[in-house]
């Protein structure tokens, strides 16, 4: 029979996931990942995908400059769980560890992706020279 009772729990369950999904890529303040994704988690190279005009706003707006990715966004191994790297240029007299702090912050909220962003210098030293070589610009 349709519409039976024993079908009511799961279809308010299903309407509930929802409606939880849509919350969350909303407090994210990604509307895209809501539509695109059902407000998921999204991997990095989809958050630069959809952003990627954004996120040099952010980072000219915050004193930096010539963003760029490394890690596994680069490589092609980011999943859901992974974090966005991001390599940027310091400008003298512009770019503060505040500044670097306002570039994070901004990125995680517009992207709803843990964003990790340093420059050249914060590097280790062990791998600095092939990060810098490896890095493609956004």
């Amino acid at each position: 029979m349709f519409g039976t009772s024993s079908n009511a729990p799961s279809a308010a369950r299903a309407g509930v996931e929802w409606q939880e999904k849509l919350t969350r890529g909303f407090e994210r303040g990604s509307l895209w990942s809501v539509i695109i994704f059902g407000a998921d988690e999204m991997r990095p190279s989809d958050a630069i995908r959809l952003h990627r005009a954004e996120i040099h706003s952010v980072v000219e707006r915050h004193g930096a400059r010539n963003p760029r990715v490394f890690g596994s966004v680069l490589h092609g191994h980011d999943t859901e769980a992974s974090d966005l790297d991001l390599l940027v240029d310091p400008i003298e007299g512009r770019t503060t560890l505040a500044s670097l702090v306002r570039i994070k912050r901004d990125i995680e909220t517009l992207t709803g992706v843990k964003t990790d962003v340093l420059t050249p210098m914060a590097l280790n030293e062990r791998f600095r020279l092939a990060v810098l070589a490896q890095a493609m610009p956004l």
